[in-house]
């Protein structure tokens, strides 16, 4: 698989398919990068591994928003103010990721 690679914070920021020797530039338009400071990555990436790298790519703001969805802060709040526990299962689960999340903040 070939994506473009943003050479100053070695992220993956761009692919297109069908990839194309334009590819670049729209890359450079796109994510408002200069053409120099990107580069073609022809790799043996898999589907799963390009998701994990776009992922990794998203600022910190844009991850813990994403987690909104499944744990609002509000409900985040009220489990620490309250010291709620929480049983096992898919809300402790999304709790749990939501918090560690938030002690990554830069």
């Amino acid at each position: 698989m070939k994506y473009i690679q943003q050479i100053s914070t070695g992220k993956a920021v761009h692919r297109e398919e069908p990839h194309t020797d334009k590819t670049l530039q729209n890359a450079s338009i796109e994510h408002k990068i200069p053409v120099s400071d990107l580069v073609e990555v022809d790799d043996a990436t898999t589907e799963l591994e390009w998701i994990t790298k776009c992922e990794d790519a998203k600022p910190w703001e844009e991850k813990i928003r994403d987690t909104d969805s499944t744990c609002p802060r509000w409900f985040e709040d009220f489990v620490q103010e309250n010291s709620i526990v929480l049983a096992p299962g898919r809300v402790k689960d999304n709790y749990d990721a939501k918090v560690a999340l938030r002690n990554t903040k830069p």
